[in-house]
């Protein structure tokens, strides 16, 4: 396999730059920038780690909504915001869905309901909201 030296990566730079300035204007213009609510990735993993964890109570899923609501609206300019808008999302996914059971199901259990309730055998959908930042979650009919 032959990889292009970084004299053929700047000249591939230039040539495009050359390009784009013998094109004369255009009638692009920049695009609006894209805002989503992040948590801080530290505090979402510590958050996560302490009550979303294997085994889980109400109190800690709903510390963890409570921490999940203070995420505060950031631009996503580049790929680590995208991640951390990503990551704040899926945990309040987590968090909605396993506070819709009031379980034990599969490997994760709730403390204060150790067993499997067979009445709650459904599956759980967990839906983004209009505003695309916050989620709901609904029990589907019971699982045949």
């Amino acid at each position: 396999m032959i990889f292009p030296s970084a004299q053929s990566k700047s000249c591939a730079g230039n040539a495009a730059a050359a390009h784009a300035v013998a094109a004369g204007c255009s009638d692009a213009t920049e695009p609006e920038p894209i805002t989503r609510t992040a948590s801080p990735r530290r505090a979402l993993q510590e958050a996560m780690t302490t009550d979303a964890s294997v085994v889980r109570n109400s109190l800690g899923l709903h510390r963890l909504s409570a921490t999940l609501s203070q995420a505060r609206v950031r631009a996503v300019a580049g790929r680590r915001d995208f991640e951390d808008a990503a990551l704040t999302l899926t945990a309040r996914a987590v968090a909605a869905a396993a506070l819709a059971r009031n379980e034990s199901r599969g490997c994760h259990h709730r403390a204060e309901y150790p067993d499997a309730a067979p009445d709650q055998g459904r599956s759980i959908v967990v839906r983004l909201s209009d505003d695309r930042d916050a989620v709901c979650a609904q029990a589907l009919a019971e699982v045949c």
